[in-house]
């Protein structure tokens, strides 16, 4: 059993979504939240696979709980659907479990976010529980998890507390970028550019069709020195890559179907200070091996290439 309530995000994959359910009823959650965008006016059959899913997906909750469903009947985008989504369920829970219909849990996940949830409800700091692990089999620290402020988003929890920096608007992101925030949040020059890179595009689209809330997320934690919890095991596996994802279609990311394993027992770092060099191995070795990232991968590496001529000089 979860203590935590869940809100599991779908569109137009039953199969995906019902893998989720599956490690759902595992754990059997007391009160279980779903929301769905409307399907696009001009895909030919995105209706009926999006009718299909939200019955697949409900038909498939046969233990007792309380459902509640948010079906959108026009698509909003995945940036606009899936926040206003998050904030639907914020307005019943205090915090809570997130899942996209690709994003599968080990039943640990769950006993993580139980206990970091009740543990650091109060604490301010802490802004963001996540289910993943991208280390590559490298562990940080000596306890079940490390501090960082980079939000990974395949599988997390927050609270309504931390949720309410959240602005896909990006109000303030011409202060932002007027005082050259950005140099106190990254020291890597690749990273720096990277992110301001998709922060900017984002803050241009704001007024017509948002594509993605991760970013602004991951801009609402930074912003405010958010820490985010990060497991020493990777607890959740994304199974959605391919040519039917929104955003990961390259099938070949190593981070794709990444087995989970258990956590055990849950142990606390001593200190609450961010794993700085583990935020940069995780920002390079994953979110630069996107699709969209592979320029910055290659600029990355030729700037590497360039840094022993320019120290000659």
């Amino acid at each position: 059993m979860t203590q935590s309530p869940v809100l599991v995000i779908i569109f137009n994959r039953a199969e995906s979504a019902l893998k989720v359910i599956d490690a759902l009823r595992l754990v059997k959650p007391e009160r279980v939240y779903i929301n769905a965008d409307g399907p696009r006016p001009h895909k030919a059959g995105e209706a009926e696979l999006c009718t299909e899913t939200r019955k697949a997906v409900v038909n498939a909750i046969d233990w007792p709980c309380d459902i509640k469903t948010r079906f959108l009947d026009e698509n909003r985008g995945c940036g606009k659907a899936t926040s206003s989504g998050i904030s639907w369920f914020f307005e019943t829970e205090e915090q809570g479990i997130i899942f996209d219909d690709d994003c599968v849990p080990h039943p640990d996940f769950f006993k993580f976010c139980d206990e970091i949830l009740e543990t650091y409800k109060d604490d301010t700091r802490v802004m963001h529980v996540s289910g993943n692990n991208f280390m590559r089999g490298q562990k940080v620290g000596d306890a079940s998890f490390y501090w960082s402020n980079h939000a990974l988003v395949w599988g997390w929890a927050t609270w309504k507390r931390a949720w309410q920096h959240f602005d896909i608007n990006y109000r303030d992101f011409e202060t932002f970028i007027a005082n050259n925030e950005i140099s106190n949040l990254f020291d890597d020059f690749i990273i720096r550019q990277y992110r301001l890179y998709h922060w900017k595009k984002l803050h241009k689209q704001r007024l017509t069709k948002p594509t993605s809330w991760a970013f602004a997320w991951s801009y609402a934690v930074y912003t405010n020195s958010g820490l985010c919890a990060n497991p020493n095991v990777n607890l959740v596996t994304n199974v959605g890559f391919g040519e039917n994802a929104t955003h990961q279609r390259l099938s070949s990311d190593p981070d794709s179907n990444l087995p989970t394993q258990s956590i055990g027992q849950i142990s606390h770092p001593t200190h609450m200070v961010p794993a700085k060099n583990a935020d940069r191995f995780v920002l390079k070795n994953h979110n630069l091996y996107s699709l969209k990232g592979i320029f910055w991968k290659v600029f990355y590496k030729a700037a590497l290439s360039l840094k022993p001529l320019i120290r000659a000089s």
